[in-house]
């Protein structure tokens, strides 16, 4: 998802900079079940980047035969202006 990122043009206009902590939820085939902002940036513009680049990125690699699904993942997407 890193490579995807894009920072907000709103954002950067703004200098708005925050983390976004999402929940994924992944099927057995890595398509994307579900999206969930669990902690937000602060800043609406960047929490909903976030969830567009998760629903944009993928799929993702398929999950190990065995593994429970969905198969739920904790991601930070952090937006920082350098």
């Amino acid at each position: 998802m890193e490579r995807s990122k894009r920072y907000p043009r709103k954002a950067l206009m703004r200098r708005k900079q925050g983390t976004v902590t999402l929940r994924l939820s992944i099927n057995a085939d890595g398509s994307l079940q579900k999206v969930i902002v669990m902690a937000s940036s602060g800043h609406s513009v960047l929490d909903d980047a976030a969830i567009d680049l998760a629903q944009n990125t993928g799929p993702f690699p398929p999950l190990p035969a065995g593994q429970p699904t969905p198969y739920e993942v904790i991601v930070p997407v952090a937006y920082q202006l350098r």
